[in-house]
């Protein structure tokens, strides 16, 4: 599986962190203005954009150290907390109190996913009309590219208010909103409907989606997927229902539903980004064509990008293409030759090729800059013609 990764991690955040029955002191709202639109990025203006850009560099650095506390503090959740309750009518302060407490925990965890894994900085992009952060995060779990969208606050300090993960179009505040839905609806009877834009909501149908939110957070994954085909068509197709859906087919281990549920979705939710996770679906499915097919779909509408090359390069060696792979390979070497993602992955497509001095300085590199020790685990059949050559002399 390619796609494991950042995937509806922080979706039930509100509901481990508040109920309707707490009682708690309101959370200072989040300071600072609105993120402000633009057309391009040339249109922010160039002390602020270098800011962004220092924050975005600051951030790669905390986030390859491991320093978990200083990047938790860079999320303004007060401003994330202001706007998953944007259109709440009635009492909202015991609410975003617990919005406040759930964020608290769920960036955390987010953190701890993100910290300590091959992250990359990729530069300042625009997340509809808001400068943003693109990050890309690789690793044996996958690959996600990831727009955090950033303010500066009333002190002047530069925080993250939202993002975005694109490997499967999940955006922090809207889907939070859906997963979120059963709760407001207990302080504003109306949210729901306004929310999902139907009128024909019933009780029973938000009790439903509550439950099968709260079996997601148990991981009763059995009672998830059984909620799921008892909603209402309205909330069966809302991204928070569907994500939740197709984690818990994943974790079951049943890949034709897990399988199907991907192409079902990937239809629902037509856009370059989301169809990314069929990727995981077709090399299940043995069809490289149509798995390399949304890889560069997903590149067409965001950028190129060294690690998905290579794992393009992976999708045409399994095809039977080890020429095509070696090439895209070299492109992926030639945008990032410190990718520790391009160099691991791509030791297959290079032993595929005989390419023996690649696959030495491929693990030369790994075991000098990532950790890796080669030396004694050898003995899979896969290295056989690698251990008659003279570049495995280091290893022998």
């Amino acid at each position: 599986m390619f796609l494991r990764y950042l995937f509806l991690v922080s979706v039930l955040f509100i509901l481990a962190g508040c109920s309707k029955q707490e009682q708690k002191s309101a959370p200072a709202p989040g300071g600072g203005a609105a993120p402000m639109e633009y057309a391009d990025l040339s249109a922010i203006p160039g002390e602020l954009r270098t800011a962004f850009e220092s924050f975005g560099k600051q951030l790669e650095k905390g986030l390859r150290s491991m320093e978990t506390n200083a990047v938790r503090a860079d999320f303004d959740r007060a401003a994330i907390a202001d706007a998953l309750c944007e259109g709440l009518q009635g009492a909202q302060s015991e609410f975003k109190a617990g919005v406040m407490e759930g964020l608290a925990r769920s960036v955390g965890q987010m953190v701890q996913q993100w910290s300590g894994k091959e992250c990359k900085y990729k530069g300042l992009v625009l997340y509809k009309g808001s400068a943003a952060a693109r990050f890309r995060f690789a690793g044996e779990s996958g690959i996600a590219l990831v727009d955090f969208v950033l303010r500066r606050n009333s002190p002047g300090k530069v925080r993250i208010i939202n993002f975005c993960n694109h490997a499967m179009g999940y955006d922090l505040v809207e889907q939070g909103r859906q997963a979120a839905a059963p709760m407001l609806a207990e302080l504003d009877k109306g949210f729901l409907k306004r929310l999902v834009n139907k009128p024909n909501i019933s009780s029973a149908d938000i009790t439903r989606f509550g439950d099968m939110a709260k079996k997601f957070a148990r991981k009763d994954f059995a009672g998830v997927v059984r909620d799921y085909k008892a909603l209402p068509p309205t909330l069966r197709e809302t991204m928070a229902a569907t994500g939740m859906q197709i984690l818990a087919l994943q974790n079951l281990g049943d890949d034709d539903k897990y399988k199907q549920a991907l192409k079902e979705a990937a239809v629902r939710f037509n856009s370059a980004s989301f169809q990314f996770m069929l990727v995981d679906a077709y090399y299940l499915e043995k069809d490289y064509d149509n798995a390399i097919r949304c890889i560069d779909n997903f590149m067409k509408a965001l950028e190129k990008d060294a690690a998905l090359l290579a794992l393009k390069s992976l999708m045409l060696n399994a095809k039977g293409d080890v020429s095509g792979a070696r090439t895209l390979l070299r492109e992926a070497f030639s945008m990032e030759p410190d990718c520790t993602y391009v160099h691991s992955k791509g030791l297959d497509v290079l032993m595929a090729a005989k390419d023996y001095a690649g696959v030495r300085d491929s693990m030369i590199f790994l075991e000098e800059n990532a950790g890796y020790d080669f030396k004694g685990g050898m003995g899979d059949p896969v290295w056989d013609e690698f251990k008659k050559t003279p570049e495995s002399a280091r290893w022998r």
